[in-house]
């Protein structure tokens, strides 16, 4: 019996009904079946845990995006259970399925390969995080990517506009998926555009220490891609045992790596002053507040996190099976 963890609510209700589908497009495939829904408040990290300790399951299924996966790889990791992990994709980005090579439509596709069975090791990235006043912070394994500043922020937007836009039956039905991400970000623009929330970060890892300034944006990624379609690394897998490091100072820096980093774009070979990426397979990060004195928001694989003073990340290779 396989556990598939999916919110049939996502997609302002749309998800049940391609949920419906792929558990009859797994069970077609001869595989047995029980769904376990998502719970608001990360609690889902724990339901998946209790359900996988029973011992009642062969593996796991993630069906929806980069916060689904997270969610049930963390359950799958507390749980001490060595299953296979398997990802149905149903998410915005999509980060994790595109890296793996996972098919992003079709449901006979996927739940042929979940019933095939093949797997391959993929690496974890457990952060450990304090706040400003230093006090610890609940830590949690990343598989997508970590990230400080701008892009935090527009994540925070995002999931502030989906709550809102949840209580309105006719603008969810447009104002959903895609456009909730790019308004949050035009709005995150806006914003800094209006206030300096630049901060300072000193990095170090098994190369030295590096300090960085006024920045508007730290990412860290474990994938070969981010926020969706963006390649910082074409040489990143996420298998490699490092993650990659990536600083951004100036908005105008953003959007060109945003333009220049587009799967297949051919602006990559134009533009050679991109800033180089920091591989490690471990980093410490101590952050300092920029002029407005305001802390500096984070995320891990998509989801926001609390603010940051200080954080480690550490890579683990293997530290899950994935159905490929």
């Amino acid at each position: 019996m396989w556990l598939l963890v999916a919110n049939p609510a996502a997609r302002s209700g749309l998800a049940a009904e391609r949920i419906a589908a792929a558990t009859a497009a797994l069970r077609a495939r001869g595989l047995d079946v029980t769904l376990l829904e998502t719970l608001p408040g990360g609690r889902t990290v724990g339901a998946v845990a209790t359900a996988l300790r029973d011992g009642a399951y062969v593996g796991v299924i993630a069906m929806g995006g980069d916060g689904t996966f997270h969610e049930v790889a963390n359950g799958l990791l507390q749980s001490g259970r060595a299953l296979p992990f398997a990802l149905v994709a149903a998410g915005t980005g999509n980060n994790q399925a595109r890296a793996l090579g996972l098919p992003l439509e079709d449901l006979d596709d996927a739940a042929a390969r979940v019933a095939a069975g093949v797997t391959a090791p993929m690496d974890g990235a457990y952060v450990t995080a304090w706040d400003p006043a230093g006090a610890p912070l609940p830590g949690a394994w990343a598989f997508d990517s970590v990230g400080f500043g701008f892009g935090a922020q527009a994540l925070r937007y995002r999931f502030e506009d989906k709550a809102e836009v949840e209580q309105m039956p006719l603008w969810r039905a447009i104002y959903r998926d895609e456009l909730v991400y790019l308004g949050a970000v035009v709005r995150a623009f806006v914003n800094a555009s209006l206030d300096d929330h630049t901060f300072d970060a000193t990095v170090t890892t098994e190369h030295g220490t590096r300090r960085y300034e006024r920045l508007d944006d730290l990412v860290v990624n474990n994938t070969r891609f981010y926020a969706r379609l963006w390649v910082l690394d074409p040489t990143s897998r996420h298998d490699d045992g490092a993650m990659e490091l990536l600083p951004i100072r100036g908005l105008d820096a953003w959007a060109e790596r945003a333009l220049v980093d587009l799967d297949g774009s051919p602006l990559r070979e134009w533009f050679d002053a991109a800033p180089p990426l920091l591989r490690a397979p471990w980093f410490e990060i101590t952050f300092a507040p920029g002029p407005d004195g305001q802390p500096v928001h984070a995320q891990v694989d998509g989801e926001p996190w609390p603010d940051v003073g200080r954080v480690r990340i550490v890579v683990t290779r293997g530290v899950i099976n994935v159905v490929v």
